[in-house]
């Protein structure tokens, strides 16, 4: 998936429906994945791919190399496993399905959520109620300003006689 590019937004949605609804499949359940069907099938790939760029972004680049030439000497994925990346394999899965998990669930809330959107909408009601209020305040003031200081009369002069005055008899 990686090398590939197939990667998009529809499987961080199966990832985080699965986080959500606590039905993430465990990694060491996943040596039959020939045998999953449909969207099981596409979880476990996707998950498998995470957990995949998980170890090689937390290790160096030929990580998955040694792990994979120690597994061909010595026939012990677990043993290889624990002398590479220096954690029991059980270990390593069991933390990284609940980091997993935690990253996924606000991905979820705020995508897939019909709440979010429910509560957004009633967020953007209740400010445009809020910007209405205040403008109303806002023009409130004015009025009563303009009673206790009604504005001055002095432009008249200019627009209303004021060449008037001089040609009085």
């Amino acid at each position: 998936m990686n090398q590939s590019g197939e990667w998009h937004i529809g499987q961080d949605i199966l990832v985080a429906r699965a986080a959500w609804t606590s039905r993430l499949v465990p990694l060491y359940q996943m040596e039959d994945l020939l045998t999953f069907k449909g969207a099981l099938a596409q979880l476990s790939y996707t998950e498998s791919y995470l957990a995949m760029s998980r170890l090689l972004r937390q290790a160096d680049n030929f990580v998955l190399a040694d792990l994979l030439k120690m597994y061909r000497h010595s026939g012990d994925f677990y043993g290889g496993w624990k002398a590479n990346i220096g954690v029991d394999y059980m270990t390593w899965t069991s933390n990284w399905l609940v980091s997993i998990s935690r990253q996924y669930h606000l991905l979820i809330f705020i995508w897939d959520n019909e709440m979010f959107w429910i509560i957004l909408t009633i967020g953007f009601i209740l400010l445009f109620v809020w910007k209405k209020r205040q403008n109303a305040k806002t023009k409130r003031k004015w009025r009563i300003d303009e009673r206790l200081n009604p504005p001055d009369d002095s432009y008249k002069q200019y627009y209303d006689g004021y060449y008037d005055e001089d040609d009085k008899v």
